[in-house]
């Protein structure tokens, strides 16, 4: 089975959702749920808030998985394992890792808390430099005005279908291999 091509925008989102929901975990270690005397109930809050925070890190870990074309016996598998405490936090540190490479070999800066929407943004957007974001709208020259990058014609050169989303290699109308413009 041919893994599938992931979606990246989802993808940073769900890395992002899961980094607070560690974040959250964490926190709620630290925070105090007594501050009257009444320890049974602060207790019982804690405990409903931290089993609720968990529940969400294993559906956030679903999805993230989801959204990277993974394998649904092994996304089941992961999520799973999620429940068992020690080996949780070897599959967090799994899947975070693999959407960050994944996300890195896009392009996309990711930094401690994920990448942001404008990273993402600025690197799947039509009509943008992929390296600094500047509008490439009307552009002819083959480079980006602001930082020179080589820049993909908008349209292939021998029919016209339009090629400005589609990744290096041949057109997929005709066949002909389309690369960067130099100028």
């Amino acid at each position: 089975m041919a893994r599938r091509i992931p979606n990246l925008r989802k993808l940073a989102t769900r890395q992002r959702r899961i980094i607070w929901l560690i974040l959250a975990s964490i926190a709620g270690l630290f925070v105090p749920f007594a501050p009257l005397g009444n320890a049974q109930a602060a207790g019982i809050v804690y405990l409903v808030v931290q089993l609720l925070l968990a529940l969400l890190l294993i559906i956030n870990v679903g999805l993230l998985m989801s959204a990277q074309g993974s394998n649904p016996v092994v996304t089941v598998l992961a999520c799973l394992f999620m429940v068992v405490p020690l080996i949780s936090l070897l599959v967090l540190l799994r899947v975070n890792g693999t959407a960050t490479q994944t996300l890195k070999a896009a392009g996309i800066r990711v930094g401690f808390m994920g990448a942001s929407k404008a990273e993402v943004e600025r690197i799947l957007a039509p009509g943008v430099c992929k390296k600094c974001g500047y509008s490439l709208e009307g552009n002819t020259s083959g480079r980006c005005p602001e930082c020179g990058t080589a820049i993909k014609p908008a349209f292939c050169g021998n029919c016209g279908f339009r090629v400005a989303d589609w990744p290096e290699g041949p057109c997929p109308q005709c066949g002909l291999v389309v690369q960067p413009l130099v100028a």
